[in-house]
């Protein structure tokens, strides 16, 4: 009996959903490779058509069990993989007869129930892994690597940080600073689909930070010798790794703990630091430069005060002080404390006057600096101090003038013929020197009398010492005026004409003209108006200067004295007709 072609449909009748309800929907199918291989989802049902004709559009159909109906239509593939369709016997397609020897006829589906595997791949060396999260610095490239073994992959999906599912490209860049999360997954030809993955990443471009705590005592930038110093460092995302530390020249190493300057020489030092987080992001190099002082103080005691002696016996007045000054090399002095006699230890602030102590004192002292640093020789080995004459008097200082002198309104007027003199006076050690500083000048040793030849105010400062270098400063101002007062004169009538007499131009006036004279100073002041008339003697101005000759040249001479005696001199030529 002639066969017909057999052709069998496979039909995907129905889908199935995965995973949660924002993944997308993935349906169970059937996919067809291009090389025409049948891949058959394991959990879809089967139902075999019959038609005789290769048209999906001719008509087909459906086969039924008269054995088995119980487990067909549907029917379900039992064995992942290969499976077979059979008929017994081979018929040939032109002849239509049986081929022998016999061969079965078969046809191969492959039943698919097995999701795809994904990896994700990066480079597993760089970063640090915390609590399931991965830290990571700059940046990452992430691609995948997917294999399934019977249809093949269909794609992969990915979701970062919530958003919805997509399908993932070539590969995955994250270079953002912030915390990544992905969820991922694959997808078979056939819609099996992979469990849902996830995985964390953060990625840390912020290094850490790192400070320098000091714990003890600190002056400025000078510490003692018992100082700490401690390094604290802090990253808020990967966490701190390291901090390393350098002191002077010496190769950067990890940071073990505190510090103590103990162990570092007296003198000047530096620190540089810097931390590292877990994932190697590198901090700044800070540098604190810092002095190291072990040294304390040194006290030095002294007795200021008069002295006299009786009987070959040094006594020390009543009003004699003690006074104790310190130094210190670096810090700087904070304080002084002195006992007196064994008493209690006192805070030191200015000169402790003696008169309440008799016959020997004994004085003890000791000094901190800013870093604490305690001196302690004078404490345990007290020393008398034996009080020597000091002289505490300042001397007195004063001046005087040699020569013309003016004073009005507490301003003192002197011209280039005054001296000024400098004196000072001290009755206990006596005088050293005097030294002066005129106006702007330099201070110079005070010699010879001073005077000034420039005209103005002149301010002289003087310092007088005495032999215990006790000083006194002494200020004063003069007044310099070296020009005469200017003349004027004044005729009552006005001229009538201008003469050639004897080869003069003269002014000429009538007979019955008088001449009024008159003079000012800018400084001092006027004093005294003097004339001459045609070569009479001198005499004071009172009123208005007449008895001319008329017909000739008369001739009028004028002096004028200021207060200090400046001199002005001026003559008046006219004719008289």
């Amino acid at each position: 009996m002639q066969m017909r072609l057999i052709i069998v449909f496979l039909m995907l009748i129905t889908g199935y959903c995965i995973q949660a309800q924002d993944l997308p929907n993935h349906p169970k199918k059937v996919f067809v490779s291009p090389e025409g291989k049948i891949f058959f989802n394991k959990f879809l049902p089967v139902y075999f058509y019959i038609s005789d004709s290769p048209n999906s559009n001719a008509p087909h159909y459906l086969v039924k069990s008269e054995t088995t109906p119980k487990y067909a239509n549907p029917m379900y593939f039992d064995t992942e993989g290969r499976n077979t369709l059979r008929s017994p016997s081979a018929v040939d397609t032109i002849t239509k007869q049986q081929i022998l020897p016999k061969i079965d006829v078969q046809f191969q589906v492959y039943v698919d129930s097995k999701s795809p595997s994904t990896q994700l791949i990066f480079d597993k060396n760089r970063g640090f892994v915390s609590k399931g999260i991965r830290f990571i610095p700059d940046s990452l490239e992430l691609t995948v690597q997917v294999t399934d073994e019977m249809s093949g992959v269909e794609n992969t999906y990915v979701s970062v940080d919530g958003s919805s599912y997509k399908p993932m490209g070539k590969s995955l860049y994250l270079d953002k600073e912030k915390e990544y999360i992905l969820k991922y997954y694959s997808v078979d030809n056939t819609g099996n689909v992979e469990k849902l993955k996830q995985i964390q990443f953060f990625v840390d471009k912020t290094p850490p930070t790192c400070k320098l705590d000091i714990s003890g005592k600190q002056y400025e930038d000078v510490l003692s010798g018992n100082t700490e110093l401690i390094l604290q460092a802090e990253d808020k995302v990967s966490g701190v790794k390291h901090i390393y530390v350098s002191i002077d020249d010496s190769l950067f190493h990890i940071y073990q703990g505190k510090i103590n300057t103990a162990s570092l020489q007296q003198g000047k030092h530096k620190i540089f630091y810097y931390a590292t987080d877990m994932i190697n992001n590198k901090g700044n190099v800070s540098v604190f430069t810092f002095y190291i002082d072990k040294t304390p103080p040194q006290v030095i005691e002294e007795i200021q005060g008069k002295t006299f002696v009786a009987n070959g016996k040094e006594f020390s007045a009543g009003t004699s002080k003690l006074k104790i000054t310190a130094f210190d090399n670096k810090a700087g002095v904070k304080e002084i404390f002195y006992s007196i006699n064994n008493s209690a230890f006192e805070k030191y602030d200015k000169p402790v006057i003696l008169s309440g102590y008799k016959g020997d004192v004994s004085v003890k002292s000791y000094a901190t600096d800013n870093v604490d640093n305690k001196s302690t020789g004078d404490i345990d080995n007290p020393r008398k101090n034996g009080l020597a004459y000091i002289d505490l008097g300042a001397p007195w200082v004063g001046h005087s003038f040699q020569g013309p002198t003016f004073t009005y309104h507490d301003t003192v007027y002197i011209n280039s013929k005054t001296n000024v003199i400098l004196e000072a006076k001290d009755e206990e050690s006596g005088i050293q020197k005097i030294e002066c500083q005129v106006d702007s000048s330099d201070l110079m040793k005070y010699a010879d009398p001073i005077s000034f030849k420039k005209e103005g105010y002149h301010k002289i400062i003087i310092y007088g010492y005495d032999n215990t270098e006790n000083l006194t400063k002494h200020e004063f101002g003069v007044m310099v005026d070296t020009t005469g007062p200017e003349i004027f004169e004044r005729f009552s009538s006005l001229p009538n004409n201008t003469i050639d007499f004897e080869g003069e131009k003269l002014t000429q006036y009538t007979a019955q003209v008088v001449v009024f004279l008159s003079a000012t100073d800018a400084k001092s002041g006027f004093e005294t108006l003097y004339f001459e008339l045609n070569g009479k003697p001198f005499q004071p101005y009172m009123r208005d200067v007449r008895g001319f000759i008329s017909g000739k040249k008369n001739t009028i001479k004028v002096k004028a004295l200021d207060k200090l005696g400046n001199k002005t001199e001026k003559l008046i030529e006219f004719y008289i007709r």
